[in-house]
């Protein structure tokens, strides 16, 4: 899971311990289509909630990452996002509050949606992205903002050892998640995604 942290420090190759052929750097994303009156699986649905087991803003503990914040927990997440994605488009004239249709739209805000994603699912998955944020702020919060393409049936990904693979939309989530991390000591075999 990519952190963003203002104080954070460089990382080198060095720093990859899982691997640099088992780290992800950079995933395929569909960019957001700026209209917020119309759902499209790339929105980002904001819950102005936080959902138990995931923290708060600025929480860089065990609980706000997976797998420790425990499989119940993130499906939770998952079907709070899913039965948020239908009414996100009925607020009146600040449809842009709870449906967020700007992915991707600035590389230089080191911000979740706007620059960074996480690889809490596979790519294309059936869930949309939605963010934890009570105070209806921009993207600053904890969420799931996942790889996408229009490829059918997964996402490219460029890996930390500058080779560019193709992940399937059917691959399991312990994979994605190991694939995340630089230095929990994952090692996947090519053949699990």
């Amino acid at each position: 899971m990519i952190m963003c942290n203002a104080a954070a420090t460089s990382i080198g190759v060095r720093d990859v311990q899982d691997g640099t052929s088992n780290t992800i750097a950079f995933g395929e994303w569909k960019m957001g289509d700026f209209d917020s009156n119309r759902l499209s699986i790339q929105d980002a649905i904001d819950l102005y909630q936080y959902t138990p087991g995931f923290g708060d803003w600025g929480n860089t503990g065990g609980d706000a990452q997976m797998p420790a914040s425990g499989m119940a927990n993130f499906t939770t997440l998952l079907q709070t996002c899913a039965g948020a994605y239908p009414g996100s488009i009925s607020h009146g004239g600040n449809n842009w509050e709870y449906n967020k249709s700007t992915l991707g739209r600035e590389w230089c805000t080191a911000q979740f949606a706007h620059t960074l994603g996480n690889t809490l699912l596979a790519p294309n998955p059936p869930y949309p992205n939605c963010n934890m944020e009570p105070w209806g702020g921009d993207f600053d919060a904890p969420g799931v903002y996942s790889m996408s393409s229009y490829h059918p049936g997964g996402a490219n990904a460029a890996f930390a050892d500058g080779s560019v693979r193709f992940l399937k939309s059917s691959t399991g989530l312990p994979v994605i998640w190991a694939l995340g991390t630089r230095a929990m000591n994952d090692v996947v075999s090519s053949d699990q995604y």
